[in-house]
């Protein structure tokens, strides 16, 4: 993470979001764009993680992207 920019700690918030973006990839075998992304969280974690305020706030500027950057995986699609 600090490799990537982060100047804060990973907190279980951020966990919590890895863990799903690579179970989302690992159910789908793609990953999701940013609206889509910011949807299937808040299907799958509830409404109050699945906003893009509360995402934009772990991850700040992309979250999709910087999750997952930080959870190992390929860059969604979309992002340059």
């Amino acid at each position: 993470a600090r490799m990537a920019g982060m100047t804060v700690p990973l907190t279980a918030a951020h966990w919590e979001i890895l863990h799903f973006i690579r179970a989302y990839h690992a159910r789908f075998r793609h990953l999701p764009n940013n609206r889509m992304f910011v949807k299937a969280v808040g299907k799958t974690l509830g409404q109050e993680k699945g906003n893009s305020r509360y995402l934009n706030a772990l991850f700040a500027g992309s979250p999709v992207k910087h999750a997952c950057l930080l959870a190992g995986l390929p860059k969604p699609p979309g992002c340059i």
